[in-house]
């Protein structure tokens, strides 16, 4: 079974111009993943818990995100 977001495009243009008006360091990072998760995601693989909330656009990515 497939999942789908209605509103992924948005939201992923919506958390890189976030992490870019913060000059988040990890931006290039982000831009690398945020293609690959979602897909994996869509495609009924499993990803880590904690990415759930990134990849809907409520956190973002690095290596200080779990502080």
């Amino acid at each position: 079974m497939q999942t789908y977001s209605l509103v992924h495009e948005k939201q992923v243009e919506g958390l890189l111009k976030f992490a870019e008006i913060l000059k988040w360091p990890y931006l290039n990072e982000t831009c690398d993943a945020v293609e690959d998760v979602y897909s994996d995601l869509r495609y009924g693989k499993t990803i880590p818990f904690d990415l759930y909330d990134w990849i809907f656009g409520l956190v973002l990515s690095g290596k200080w995100m779990n502080i």
